[in-house]
């Protein structure tokens, strides 16, 4: 049997890390910037959730994949906490940055003490010749994840699709492919966070981790010397 959703979160840690790495290079000169700075750290926890999620099929007891499982999406919702700010920083609203930057962490928060209430051991779902390892959980904590993820990927779309639309052509090229980058993820997000109460399936799952990948890909191709400053 395949571990196919494992395939996707070593894939996404690789390019998370890939682009963290770019960043570092693209920012050397202006990486103290406050958006700068966000981004990076966006895909440096966005990774490590990524990790423990690879994690979960290094560990035998169902009961560790779960507490691993947990730690992904607190790791989740903890990197929204950063990328949700750059909107508001770009406009100059300070205060309403750090108050959604708050709320997500308070989200963070609320949502790994309602997995640990409701504290089960991970299912293995197959689907020939593919398995995976599904967190069970109850159906209000899947769509606070949507709640917290989704607005800021909607946000962070728009703001990338605005900042191009009046820029030079070299500049707004990237900013469509990064807003489309964003859309992608956004994608996911819906997938993973209000299909899945529907839907869960192996194919769901997978479906929103390979977006996830080819929102990374397409932010790792178009995010070099492309500098968001505040």
């Amino acid at each position: 049997m395949i571990p196919i959703f494992l395939i996707a979160a070593v894939i996404n840690v690789l390019l998370s890390t890939a682009i963290v790495i770019r960043l570092r290079s693209s920012f050397q000169n202006n990486e103290k910037a406050t958006a700068n700075k966000l981004f990076i750290l966006f895909y440096e926890f966005f990774g490590c959730a990524w990790v423990a999620w690879t994690l979960v099929y290094l560990v035998d007891d169902p009961y560790g994949k779960n507490a691993l499982d947990i730690v992904g999406y607190f790791l989740l919702i903890f990197s929204t906490a950063f990328i949700v700010q750059v909107p508001l920083l770009l406009r100059q609203k300070r205060a309403a940055a750090f108050f959604f930057s708050i709320l997500e962490l308070l989200i963070a928060l609320i949502y790994a003490l309602g997995r640990v209430m409701y504290f089960h051991p991970m299912a293995l779902a197959t689907t020939a010749p593919f398995y995976m390892w599904i967190p069970t959980e109850e159906n209000q904590l899947i769509y606070l994840l949507g709640i917290s993820t989704v607005p800021g990927a909607i946000a962070i779309s728009v703001t990338f699709y605005i900042m191009g639309k009046n820029a030079s052509s070299q500049i707004r090229k990237k900013s469509v492919y990064l807003a489309l980058g964003k859309f992608v993820l956004l994608l996911a997000a819906i997938i993973a966070f209000f299909i899945v109460p529907y839907q869960n399936t192996l194919l769901v799952y997978t479906l929103a981790a390979f977006l996830v990948s080819t929102s990374l890909l397409l932010t790792f191709f178009t995010i070099k010397h492309f500098q968001v400053t505040s």
